[in-house]
């Protein structure tokens, strides 16, 4: 078992439960039926991965948003949240349905909720490509700091070579010693 979390989200447990035998044993996994449960849920565990049936409705409100398409919107909207990976699921396979699932942010749809194969082979790929875009922006942010390190070298450098120059050029004392101590001024030495 892993250590990624998976949020699954439908208005059906029979649904969830289908995934959640095939999921089970690779991911921890949290089961909800409402949207307020989702909401909930995703806030309070920020899971790895959230699988969200279309059809999912508020339990007691009519409060927004109204339905799985709506919470995905949600969660890609907020800055916080948007990196989580979303599985949109509907039992309807129409080219409406899926380009609404698109549109509305979904990282994957799949056609057929009960289909727990299709969902894991989709969540090891998610998950997968998260942890390689996140190594890649820890990569990313290693050599701008290298770079920014070694742009700060090569000044310091820079300005050592040119009090040498300074210093070989120099036939009176007292522009020597102004050059020595810009020199000391700018590296903090004083």
């Amino acid at each position: 078992m892993t250590d990624a979390s998976i949020l699954i989200a439908t208005n059906s447990t029979e649904t969830s439960d289908a995934i959640s035998l095939v999921l089970k044993e690779k991911y921890k996994l949290i089961c909800v039926h409402s949207i307020e449960e989702f909401f909930a849920e995703f806030n309070s565990r920020m899971p790895d991965l959230a699988v969200i049936g279309v059809a999912l409705r508020n339990k007691e409100t009519a409060s927004s948003p109204k339905d799985g398409y709506e919470v995905c919107t949600a969660v890609k909207k907020n800055p916080a949240h948007s990196s989580v990976p979303l599985i949109l699921l509907s039992a309807s396979n129409s080219s409406e349905i899926r380009l609404a699932a698109y549109e509305a942010g979904a990282d994957e749809f799949i056609s057929d909720p009960r289909d727990g194969r299709s969902i894991l082979h989709r969540a090891d790929k998610l998950l997968h490509d998260r942890k390689e875009k996140e190594r890649s922006m820890e990569q990313a942010q290693s050599a701008v700091k290298v770079a920014m390190e070694a742009m700060t070298n090569s000044s310091e450098l820079g300005k050592l070579i040119q009090l040498l120059r300074a210093v070989h050029q120099i036939e009176k004392q007292q522009p020597l010693a102004d050059a020595i101590r810009d020199s000391i001024s700018y590296f903090n030495l004083s």
